[in-house]
């Protein structure tokens, strides 16, 4: 008889160990990759929550008067740029709007916004995350054609126009995901550097379907 022998357990090769890391980098990439597809989603889909909150607010405001859009009654217009943060001035859109959206009564003037009040309604969480204290997280369409018996004309919405007076209602933003591109505001600097979900920007329109219209 004589005594078994046993090879000696053999190790990885440099070639197996190199095919492993391989392999398991391109599993951690298609890993991040999807996860930061789906973070993207989620926030995405939290700011077209509250655009529809805020267009529907727009919506019942219009139906209670007389088809009218929402308006300062003082200054005749609205800021462009509106966003959580905001005080008494009644071109703040929470002004006429905010009954209809549980939006919190303002008892300040300062325009500064770590003492002005909040609002989660317009809150986008990507926004608070690559944006500054104050800052909007829409902007307002500047004009649309408005048609005045015959007449068409290019106009601010917000002055008290009538909703049904715009024509082609559809074609038109109402409003937009705002950030640094897009607007050459004095409050751009407190605004995200680029657009928040990358490729599109959220956008509803006047006749109030909401799309991802391409940055481009």
């Amino acid at each position: 008889m004589h005594p078994s022998r046993r090879n000696p357990p053999r190790g990885f090769t440099l070639l197996e160990v190199l095919v492993c890391i391989a392999i398991i980098a391109v599993l951690a990439t298609i890993f991040l990759t999807v996860m930061n597809r789906l973070r993207q989603s989620a926030s995405s889909a939290v700011c077209v929550s509250k655009m529809n909150q805020i267009s529907g607010g727009i919506m019942m405001y219009t139906q209670e008067n007389n088809g009218r859009l929402p308006t300062s009654p003082k200054y005749n217009t609205l800021f462009t740029g509106q966003g959580p943060w905001f005080n008494r001035d009644d071109r703040r859109l929470q002004q006429p709007i905010g009954e209809y959206l549980g939006s919190p009564e303002s008892r300040t003037w300062s325009t500064q916004g770590s003492q002005m009040t909040f609002d989660p309604t317009f809150s986008w969480p990507q926004l608070i995350k690559e944006g500054q204290v104050g800052s909007p997280s829409i902007v307002l369409n500047a004009s649309v054609d408005i048609r005045n018996g015959e007449e068409v004309k290019r106009r601010n919405p917000w002055t008290g126009e009538r909703l049904g007076n715009i024509v082609e209602a559809r074609k038109f933003p109402m409003f937009t995901e705002v950030d640094q591109k897009n607007t050459n505001a004095g409050w751009k600097s407190l605004l995200p550097p680029g657009p928040i979900h990358g490729k599109y920007r959220n956008t509803m329109f006047f006749d109030f379907h909401l799309e991802r219209v391409p940055v481009k």
